[in-house]
C-alpha cells in the first residue's frame, strides 16, 4: 500500500517577482547552509566530499581501453524482473503517494544495482535501449532491459579510486559518442559501436558540469564552474571557440553577477531555436542558437540553482535549487514563473521532463527521495524512497514511462510507472 503524506508536506509555493536586467534592486548573495555540511562548501565545489577526488587530474598519457569483461562489476541488489510487477528486491523501497492509484504495482523497481562509488550522473542513450554511468576507473555501457553489461572502458593506469566521478555523462543523438567530464577540467569522448581510441577534448579551466550534442552529432557543447561555454567541432576534434561569463558584464543582473559565471546545466529547446544555460547563483540565459547574443536572462532562484531542463513537448523550463524548490517557466516572450513546487525537504539536484507525458516532471533531492510531479496542477503525483544519500541524477527513458535514478549511496535503480487515465 502506499504511505499518504499530509497535504502540509506538499505544496506550492508562489512564484517570485521576476527580476529582469531593467530592476536596479541587488539580491543578497545567499550562503547555502544545511544541518549536514558534509556535502557542501563556498568555495564552488558545493559537495565538497564527491569532488575531492576529482581534483587529481589525468597524466598526458592515460587512456581508455575497451572491454567487454567487467574491471570491477557492480554488485546485484536486485534481480531483474521476470514481470514489471515482479519485485525481487533485497533493499527496501517504499512509493508514497496522497493518490491510491500509486502503489507498487503502478510504480515498481525493475532491477537494482550498487557501484561502490558515489553516483553522480548516468543517461539513456536516444532510444533507451542503452544506459551508461561511471565509477572509479571504469564507464560502463549496460542494457537497459535488465541491466546486463554491453561494453566497460578500463583506465589501466594507477589512478586513485573514485577519480574518474563525474558530473555529467551524455550520448549523441545517434548513440555513436558518449562524453564525459572527467579530472578537473577534461572531456572524455568514447565511441560506443566501434573500437576507436577514446578521445580527450581540453579546454576548460574548471570541472565540466554539462554536455549537450548539436543535432547533427557534428558538434559538442560544453560548460563548466569555469564559467566556459567550449563549442567542439567533433569532425575534426577540435575546439571552434570559447565563450567566457566569468567577468562579462552582460551576465550581471540587478548587480547580482553569477558567481563569475559558474555554468552548472544546459538544455536545448525542442525546436532548436534556443538553449537555456543554468548559472549556479540562481541565474539562467536564454540563448538563440548561435550563441551570438542573449534572448533574456532572468533570475530563477535566489539561492543556488543546480540543474535546469527543457520540457521536448511545450518548452517549458524547469529549474531546481538549494531552496528546495523546482520552478516552471513560460519562457516564450519575457521569462514567467507558472509554478513554484515544493515537496522535497532539501536541495533539489536535478530535474527532468517525461518525453512522452507533457505534464509529467521527476526531480531528486539531498533528501534522498525521487518525486514525480503534476506540472498542470503543480503537486507531486508520488515519491519514491529508496536511496540512502543525495540523489544526483534523475533520467527519464525517451520512449517508455521509466526512469533511472543514481545516488551518493552508490545505488542505481531501474523504475517503471503508470499513470492513471484521465
Amino acid at each position: 500500500m502506499s504511505q499518504n503524506r499530509s497535504p502540509a508536506e506538499s505544496q506550492e509555493e508562489k512564484c517570485p517577482t521576476n527580476r529582469s536586467q531593467s530592476q536596479t534592486s541587488s539580491p543578497n548573495q545567499p550562503s547555502l547552509h544545511t544541518d549536514d555540511t558534509s556535502h557542501l562548501c563556498n568555495d564552488g565545489e558545493f559537495l565538497e566530499d564527491l569532488y575531492r577526488q576529482m581534483k587529481r587530474t589525468y597524466s598526458e598519457t592515460d587512456h581508455l581501453i575497451a572491454s567487454t569483461e567487467i574491471p570491477n562489476p557492480p554488485h546485484w541488489v536486485a534481480k531483474p524482473s521476470i514481470s514489471p510487477n515482479s519485485i525481487y528486491n533485497t533493499k527496501s523501497w517504499t512509493v508514497n503517494s496522497e493518490n491510491d492509484f500509486f502503489n507498487k504495482s503502478t510504480v515498481s523497481q525493475r532491477y537494482s544495482m550498487r557501484a561502490d562509488a558515489i553516483l553522480c550522473a548516468l543517461a539513456f542513450n536516444h532510444d533507451g535501449s542503452n544506459f551508461a554511468y561511471a565509477v572509479s576507473n571504469n564507464v560502463f555501457l549496460m542494457r537497459s532491459e535488465d541491466g546486463s553489461l554491453i561494453k566497460a572502458w578500463d583506465n589501466p593506469s594507477s589512478i586513485e579510486k573514485s577519480s574518474l566521478q563525474t558530473r555529467v555523462i551524455q550520448f549523441s543523438n545517434n548513440s555513436h559518442y558518449l562524453a564525459l567530464g572527467i579530472s578537473n577540467d577534461k572531456i572524455l569522448l568514447l565511441t560506443t559501436d566501434t573500437d576507436d581510441s577514446p578521445v580527450v577534448l581540453k579546454g576548460h579551466k574548471g570541472q565540466v558540469s554539462s554536455l549537450l550534442f548539436s543535432h547533427d552529432d557534428n558538434y559538442l557543447i560544453s560548460g563548466g564552474y569555469d564559467g566556459y561555454l567550449c563549442f567542439w567541432d567533433l569532425t575534426q576534434m577540435s575546439l571552434l571557440k570559447v565563450i567566457k561569463h566569468r567577468s562579462d558584464p552582460m551576465n550581471e543582473i540587478s548587480g547580482k553577477s553569477s558567481v563569475d559565471g559558474k555554468i552548472v546545466s544546459l538544455a536545448e529547446s525542442n525546436d532548436r531555436k534556443f538553449y537555456a544555460v543554468g548559472f549556479m547563483d540562481g541565474i539562467v540565459g536564454i540563448y538563440e542558437s548561435s550563441f551570438t547574443k542573449d534572448i533574456m536572462k532572468f533570475i530563477a532562484h535566489d539561492k543556488y540553482l543546480f540543474g535546469l531542463a527543457i520540457s521536448n513537448i511545450n518548452n517549458v523550463l524547469a529549474t531546481a535549487s538549494a531552496d528546495g524548490t523546482v520552478r516552471l517557466w513560460d519562457i516564450n516572450a519575457v521569462a514567467v514563473c507558472q509554478r513554484s513546487m515544493k515537496q522535497h525537504k532539501s536541495i533539489v539536484m536535478t530535474a527532468c521532463f517525461s518525453p512522452i507525458d507533457a505534464n509529467v516532471l521527476f526531480t531528486g533531492s539531498k533528501d534522498e527521495t525521487v518525486v514525480a510531479w503534476d506540472c498542470k496542477k503543480g503537486l507531486p503525483l508520488f515519491s519514491v524512497e529508496f536511496h540512502e544519500n543525495t540523489v544526483f541524477q534523475v533520467a527519464h527513458h525517451p520512449t517508455r514511462r521509466a526512469f533511472l535514478s543514481c545516488s551518493g549511496d552508490g545505488m542505481i535503480g531501474m523504475w517503471d510507472y503508470s499513470l492513471p487515465e484521465e
